[in-house]
């Protein structure tokens, strides 16, 4: 055990991750940029478990604010109103209840889709070694495609672009926007790199993955 978990805190960045997801899903905040974890993958999972409860927290509480929502009005009626004072915030509270059950639900499936927040190597965040001897590779290489004015970025955000994701590596071009990123992956095919080559796409941004092992 000691040699898989030395410090015991492998399970933090899970709880964290799952912490953040639900928080940002719930409020609308977007907290999950404000932690640097120590292992990227544990963190990742922690939110793509966050946001999937997300999803089944916030369609539980729409179907219980409906509820109370629709009770409180079958109260009023069946009174011929005159129980409007007392049922009134019932309604008020079961219909926000319902609109924001939908919003969380909504937002975690979306941030779920998206994979909002993940991270495969943040600052910080190493990885074994083969991963970092592979990223100095993925650097040098980058450095041989950099043309006039432009710099080389490792382990940080993209630049200039509508996204979160903080490629290996990365070509920065002289209008401050990122070109092009280069990313290690251990499992090049998984959901996750994927999602992540998608978004690079969408956003016109020249990408290639390098495995790392075997």
């Amino acid at each position: 055990m000691r040699f898989i978990d030395p410090d015991g805190m492998d399970w933090l960045d899970k709880v964290l991750g799952t912490a953040v997801a639900v928080v940002d899903n719930a409020t609308g905040l977007n907290l999950r940029d404000s932690y640097t974890p120590t292992d990227a993958s544990d963190y990742n999972t922690g939110q793509d478990a966050g946001d999937l409860a997300s999803v089944a927290w916030g369609l539980g509480e729409a179907d219980a604010g409906s509820g109370i929502a629709a009770g409180s009005v079958a109260a009023t009626v069946g009174t011929g109103g005159l129980a409007i004072e007392v049922t009134a915030p019932a309604f008020v509270a079961g219909s926000a209840m319902t609109v924001h059950g939908a919003y969380m639900s909504a937002s975690g499936a979306s941030n779920f889709a998206s994979q909002k927040g993940r991270v495969s190597n943040p600052n910080g965040s190493k990885g074994n070694p083969d991963h970092q001897q592979k990223v100095n590779e993925l650097g040098k290489k980058a450095q041989s495609e950099v043309k006039e004015g432009e710099t080389v970025l490792q382990e940080r955000k993209v630049q200039g672009h509508d996204s979160n994701r903080r490629p290996d590596q990365q070509i920065v071009g002289k209008d401050g926007k990122t070109r092009k990123t280069f990313e290690a992956e251990r499992k090049p095919n998984s959901s996750r790199n994927v999602t992540r080559e998608e978004e690079y796409k969408k956003l016109g941004v020249e990408n290639e993955t390098h495995k790392v092992g075997n």
